[in-house]
């Protein structure tokens, strides 16, 4: 991630945690995540991890501030036992700024998958 990157994702962090405003616009989630994946790839490498997308072809843009949108699939993960484990509040606070709402089920054996809603973007 470079600086200027760190900085706006630092920057529209601390406006959701201080209920500024959001940067709301057109925003196309499939270009979010293939730019996520693009800048984790060498930690995706380090880490022996594959990643299959099926993005739909689609999908309507959605209304949101596309900075913060990524942070929901950028990993929050911690490397210490008493990690704050906040990736999902944060997650969380993101989808519900934006209007959306967020969930999750439990996979048979183990793990969950989690789901989230966005509006669509009209205009």
């Amino acid at each position: 991630m470079d600086n200027t990157r760190a900085s706006e994702v630092i920057k529209r962090l601390r406006a959701l945690a201080g209920k500024d405003e959001l940067k709301l616009g057109s925003t196309n989630l499939n270009e979010a995540v293939r730019e996520v994946i693009n800048i984790a790839k060498n930690d995706l490498l380090v880490k022996n991890v594959s990643v299959t997308m099926e993005l739909d072809a689609d999908m309507p843009p959605v209304r949101g501030d596309r900075i913060q949108l990524e942070q929901i699939f950028t990993p929050f993960y911690t490397t210490k036992s008493g990690g704050l484990g906040m990736g999902l509040a944060i997650s969380r606070s993101i989808i519900e700024a934006h209007g959306g709402r967020i969930w999750s089920l439990n996979n048979q054996g183990r793990g969950a998958t989690f789901f989230f809603t966005m509006l669509i973007h009209e205009g």
